[in-house]
């Protein structure tokens, strides 16, 4: 999608506030789609889903992990109101798709790489955006809905975070299904065995080293066609690992612990974030930093500003 061209409409156009635009410009367009959004999505469902992608920070299912889905749309043309639906939840939590735990709970739906929701209009010809002379990807459907229904403590998301969270979403009814109805469904001692197959004993398995040309290809023995091994000053054979060290961060148990911390402390922010004062104010603290237990613990180093 390009930027806006400054452009004179073909025919003026009144937003849902009554304001006039005349030329092509990005408030236009982010007033066109405010304007135009229930005529093509479904504006409680799309908020449900932007609360909780962003609560637990599941970046991909906003990008090529979200599927969209219509009950009334028109064959031919596609018109019709639409829904956002998952279709691969493996990032969330602070985990990426490789599954490494490298995202914080503080980490913002904004900062360019992880959600790739950008609060800017994009600045480069091609629609991209242009952070520290790189070139970051964005969403324009996401980006458009951060700000059009989710500034504020009475934007759509806030409202609806409100509500929810002193109803279905609470510390308490995630931790029960993430935990005890999927996590504990599996014996620790398969998660264990699972670990020493995978990632323990693997680590230390080898593979023979062959030789090969300048420019890097495996030298075959003409007669038999089968590379030929590289051998080491007594004339062994030589052997290296196989690398599979490299992914011994996996053997992660059932995580039910960091999922504890992790969630606790994402729902202080948010709680902050969107004015879910009664969540607030029954926070209790350890002087030494760390969170009690219960849904309202949480350490003394948050902070966030609309």
């Amino acid at each position: 999608m390009k930027t806006a061209t400054n452009e004179l409409l073909s025919e003026p156009y009144t937003d849902i506030d009554n304001v006039v635009h005349t030329n092509d410009t990005p408030e236009y367009r982010l007033a066109k789609y405010k304007t135009e959004f229930n005529q093509h999505l479904d504006k409680a469902f799309m908020t449900f889903y932007y609360i909780l992608t962003e609560l637990n920070v599941m970046m991909d299912s906003r990008a090529k992990n979200m599927m969209l889905v219509s009950y009334n749309a028109n064959n031919n043309t596609g018109e019709g109101v639409w829904y956002p639906i998952f279709y691969d939840m493996d990032t969330q939590m602070g985990v990426n798709n490789t599954g490494k735990l490298v995202y914080r709970y503080d980490v913002k739906d904004t900062t360019p790489g992880i959600f790739n929701t950008c609060a800017d209009y994009p600045r480069l010809a091609n629609g991209d955006i242009d952070v520290d002379n790189t070139t970051v990807r964005y969403s324009v459907l996401w980006s458009n809905f951060r700000l059009c229904f989710a500034q504020g403590k009475d934007s759509d998301v806030a409202l609806m975070y409100r509500r929810l969270r002193n109803g279905v979403l609470s510390y308490t009814f995630l931790m029960n299904n993430y935990n005890n109805n999927l996590a504990n469904a599996w014996n620790e001692t398969y998660i264990n065995e699972d670990a020493w197959y995978k990632y323990i004993r693997a680590m230390h398995e080898t593979e023979i080293v062959y030789q090969t040309d300048a420019s890097g290809k495996t030298i075959y023995d003409e007669l038999t066609g089968d590379p030929i091994p590289e051998l080491d000053e007594q004339g062994n054979i030589k052997t290296k690992e196989k690398g599979y060290a490299k992914l011994l961060y996996a053997a992660q148990g059932t995580r039910s612990e960091h999922r504890r911390q992790w969630l606790r402390r994402r729902m202080a922010l948010l709680d902050s974030k969107y004015g879910a004062e009664n969540k607030r104010h029954r926070f209790a603290f350890r002087t030494n930093g760390l969170p009690t237990d219960g849904e309202n613990a949480i350490t003394n180093d948050l902070s966030y500003s609309l």
